[in-house]
């Protein structure tokens, strides 16, 4: 398992609830900052200084961000941007419409350290949020990662929170390939307090909670919500559900469940109202618990066996590359989660070994795993191999036809053997290696 307590949420006081969202409404309401009128890119440092904002002149996060206009691009370079011992403590947020916040393609996430109330928030429509690690200790009302506005877009994200929710998404927005983690709350809250949520959706996202419900789905103010999971791994802690419904105040909740990695479910019906709460499953989704390499830490590599590996829907709506930036396919199908299995494919060429009485020889091949090792070429005999772990295995070269013939009459004859390793769960390579094959001299009478 990944470590982590799952059971039957105990449902919590639905006033408590609704005076917390409410307040968080307003906040964001106070935090819209007014487009400009043309749209340029702004370019954000770790030690950035003044406004230009310029390639040449970088700005400071908060102003790059928070300054930003309609359809604005904001670059942020690689670097910490506070420190867990010297947090932001300025929310970044912005709700002009079509913004696209990203590091740079290629190298490290830009890693934001954030006290604020708001790590990040962004809450116009059409919105991108990409290849950004954020860590929050801000309030509980909120999420380190806020994708609230229509058609809005987070990807390629790692998203923690200490001590509030780990991301919140509302209206139609899509959080795809990216880790939301809390050890306090809710891994992703969609709830209709904060904004209409007509269909958010959940698309190869891990999300953890050590505290609290994995995915918390809930509607008020006679808003219906509709939440839609797909190739998604949902694991809530300290006896929490991992998916959790809840119908308030006349609205139905919906979360639509496939091809999802879960244990336990729950669903609860505000008192004296008459919405729905529904967790409809069709049927692909999986229980077993994932194999994670260290999911407590952050490190949501999938391990060998993982029942998350090729199990889940391929589509290009997945996107071209999983949260580690590897393809986002691999295998036979994608996997359920932000990170795809991607074993080394690498391999080298060791010795020949001439065997020349024999008129055969022997090919050494080292390997960084488990999987299957085919050796083939015209004029020699296709042989396959198992490979158990990783080490070096050796691969029999055995001439055949015109091949055997020319090496039996020459003394020597040469082939191009083709050597293709294929690690279990990931994708082939295949390599060339020239062998001159010997045949031992005849003796003289």
């Amino acid at each position: 398992g990944i470590g982590m307590a799952t059971g039957a949420a105990p449902a919590s006081p639905r006033g408590r609830r609704l005076v917390g969202r409410v307040a968080l409404l307003g906040a964001v309401v106070f935090l819209a900052v007014p487009a400009s009128a043309l749209a340029s890119q702004r370019f954000a440092s770790p030690n950035g200084a003044g406004t230009a904002c310029s390639s040449a002149h970088p700005c400071r996060i908060t102003t790059a961000i928070n300054n930003a206009g309609a359809g604005d691009e904001v670059i942020l370079a690689p670097g910490n941007y506070g420190s867990p011992a010297s947090r932001i403590a300025t929310s970044l947020s912005n709700g002009s419409a079509n913004l696209n916040i990203h590091g740079v393609a290629g190298r490290p996430r830009p890693q934001i350290f954030s006290s604020g109330d708001f790590p990040l928030s962004v809450y116009g429509s059409g919105d991108i949020v990409r290849h950004i690690a954020i860590d929050g200790s801000g309030s509980a009302n909120s999420g380190s990662l806020n994708v609230i506005g229509n058609g809005d877009l987070a990807e390629d994200f790692v998203a923690y929170a200490s001590a509030q929710r780990g991301c919140q998404a509302n209206h139609t927005a899509t959080l795809r390939d990216g880790v939301c983690r809390s050890s306090s709350g809710a891994g992703v809250l969609c709830s209709t307090v904060l904004a209409p949520t007509p269909g958010v959706t959940l698309r190869n996202m891990t999300i953890l909670s050590s505290n609290g419900r994995a995915i918390d789905v809930e509607s008020a103010t006679s808003r219906p919500v509709t939440v839609t999971a797909i190739n998604t791994i949902a694991r809530g802690g300290g006896g929490a559900s991992d998916l959790y419904v809840l119908s308030g105040e006349n609205a139905n909740a919906t979360l639509n469940v496939s091809h999802d990695n879960f244990a336990t479910e729950s669903t609860e019906v505000q008192a004296s109202t008459s919405g729905q709460a529904t967790i409809a499953d069709d049927g692909t989704s999986q229980s077993a618990s994932p194999l994670l390499a260290s999911p407590a830490a952050g490190d949501v590599h999938e391990l060998f066996g993982s029942p998350t590996i090729n199990a889940g829907r391929t589509s290009p709506a997945n996107g071209a590359f999983d949260v580690y930036g590897n393809p986002r396919t691999v295998g036979t199908a994608t996997d359920i989660g932000a990170a795809e299995f991607n074993p080394s494919n690498a391999f080298s060429f060791g010795k020949v070994t001439l065997h020349r009485h024999k008129r055969t020889a022997t090919l050494a091949v080292t390997v960084p795993g488990r999987g299957t090792l085919v050796a083939f070429a015209k004029g020699i005999k296709r042989t396959q191999k198992t490979v158990a772990a990783r080490g070096s295995v050796k691969l029999p070269v055995i001439p055949k036809g015109k091949l055997a013939k020319r090496l039996k009459k020459n003394g020597k004859a040469s082939v191009t053997v083709k050597v293709t390793y294929t690690p279990t769960d990931g994708n082939p390579r295949t390599e060339h290696k020239k062998i001159t094959l010997e045949a031992a001299k005849s003796k003289r009478h």
